[in-house]
């Protein structure tokens, strides 16, 4: 019966014990991971050029998701922000190589805590009313990038 047939796996005899996954000082187990500080610092930079692009010219759909009615003055802080944001881009874009050092260390932290101010932020405004739910999509999309970068920062990758 096809039931009683048992099959017996192991890793192949080529390869050694040290380089087998669930052994602390693999190779393999230190590669494991594609976090770094280049690619996080390229997905930040278009994540912000993309953030500059829409606060430039479209902010009333970003703000019709958060639940805020568009008037000149919100438009006008917006643009200023697109700036902003341009200016972030262009230096995680020229920063995405840099070695650790204490200069990565700064930019790496002054970001986080402005992730997460943003997010303190968002979830204020909500529990108040002046914005939606559709705001949580900043709020997540903030916590994960301090997150990530508070990753990278602690593995020094």
């Amino acid at each position: 019966m096809l039931g009683d047939r048992r099959i017996a796996w192991t890793w192949p005899k080529t390869l050694p014990y040290e380089q087998r996954p669930w052994h602390l000082n693999s190779n393999l187990h230190r590669h494991d991971h594609n976090m770094n500080f280049k690619t996080l610092a390229s997905i930040t930079a278009l994540g912000c050029f993309l953030l500059a692009a829409i606060w430039a010219f479209a902010p009333g759909s970003l703000l019709s998701m958060w639940g805020v009615e568009f008037s000149y003055p919100v438009g006008l802080v917006g643009r200023r922000g697109a700036a902003l944001f341009a200016g972030i881009g262009v230096m995680f874009f020229y920063a995405r190589n840099a070695e650790h050092s204490l200069a990565r260390s700064a930019i790496i932290s002054g970001f986080t805590v402005g992730c997460l101010g943003l997010a303190a932020l968002g979830v204020f405004e909500l529990s108040t009313g002046h914005a939606r739910l559709g705001i949580l999509a900043a709020v997540l999309g903030e916590i994960s990038l301090a997150m990530a970068f508070m990753y990278v920062a602690r593995t020094k990758g």
